[in-house]
């Protein structure tokens, strides 16, 4: 767990390095939609109405934040 952990912080960090801050950021904050899409087309997961409810209320989360921001 502690390597997996190393790889994921590396790789973002790395992706700081290539990318805008921003666009890494946006990348970071969409990740429940990513999640949600990926694990249903490999059918791994089968998205509930929670999680399809939810998925939208982040994105929300993060309008609202971004907009506080500006």
């Amino acid at each position: 767990m502690g390597a997996l952990w190393f790889a994921l912080n590396l790789s973002f960090n790395v992706s700081l390095q290539l990318s805008s801050v921003s666009s890494v950021t946006i990348i970071s904050a969409t990740s429940s939609i990513w999640t949600l899409l990926i694990g249903a087309a490999r059918a791994r997961e089968v998205p509930s109405r929670l999680k399809v409810l939810a998925t939208p209320l982040t994105f929300a989360g993060i309008r609202v934040r971004v907009r506080v921001s500006v």
